[in-house]
């Protein structure tokens, strides 16, 4: 099995040329690599799950764009208030501007 390749550029890009360590470059790239890993395992996850209850492929494509954009399913009372007409802030903020 081949093992990693530590001095590529992704891991050597954190030090300086003097060879001291970019703190704040490492803290970056470490939040960004854990919000790709977090989307990877949702995405996943979804794959996993639509996999077995999407009806054809372009609900199953739809779950997974859903994963990816970290969209949240609509509750049934979410569902309600809208068949119900305009509520909330935007409904409060029009009417202020009429």
């Amino acid at each position: 099995m081949a093992g990693r390749n530590y001095s590529s550029h992704k891991f050597s890009q954190v030090l300086r040329k003097d060879g001291t360590l970019d703190v704040d470059k490492l803290a970056r790239e470490c939040s960004r690599d854990v919000f790709e890993d977090k989307r990877h395992r949702r995405v996943d996850d979804m794959k996993k799950k639509a996999i077995g209850t999407s009806r054809d492929y372009d609900e199953f494509r739809n779950f997974v764009h859903c994963a990816e954009d970290m969209l949240e399913p609509v509750s049934s009372r979410e569902m309600e208030e809208l068949k119900r007409g305009r509520t909330g802030w935007a409904h409060t903020a029009a009417a202020r501007a009429t």
